[in-house]
């Protein structure tokens, strides 16, 4: 079952009801004060002022978080497909967001078992990597063949207690 309301949405209707109440409790004793008067033009106007303010507001902001929240994001360490994935969960597309995490679980352990297998079967080119000392790479390499046999005889139960 989705939540009702997501942190992502707390966070945008709270800056959406602090615009609203700068708008409407500075105009709404402006306006009661004007009609208290009896100047009914004037408290019209001071509630169109409001109700512009209100809706300019609202599209200014709608315009600049749809701008922003990649940048931000990206900003406070979102990669990969986590944007994607967020963007979902905030429209309620939860199919999406299951989708999207199962390909990139599958995309994670397709790359790791292929990357395992290519250490596997050519570790030299990897040791080369932290070194180019001729003498570390032959001890390396025939550490790691006797892991590679040790693993195999483990796996496959032939190892046998000598007594």
């Amino acid at each position: 079952m989705a939540p009702i309301v997501s942190e992502n949405d707390f966070s945008k209707g709270s800056i959406l009801i602090a615009f609203a109440n700068l708008f409407g409790s500075g105009g709404a004793p402006l306006f009661s004060i004007a009609r208290g008067k009896g100047d009914h033009q004037r408290a019209e106007q001071i509630m169109g002022n409001a109700f512009m303010m209100l809706m300019i507001s609202g599209v200014l902001l709608t315009i600049i978080g749809l701008l922003v929240k990649r940048p931000v994001l990206y900003l406070f360490g979102a990669s990969g497909a986590i944007p994607i994935i967020s963007f979902n969960y905030g429209a309620r597309k939860l199919c999406r967001v299951r989708t999207g995490i199962k390909f990139m679980t599958v995309a994670c352990i397709a790359y790791t078992v292929i990357s395992w297998i290519v250490l596997m079967i050519i570790p030299e080119i990897f040791i080369r990597i932290f070194t180019t000392d001729a003498e570390v790479i032959s001890n390396f390499i025939g550490g790691y063949a006797s892991f590679i046999t040790m693993l195999v005889t483990v796996w496959f139960g032939k190892l046998k207690k000598t007594e």
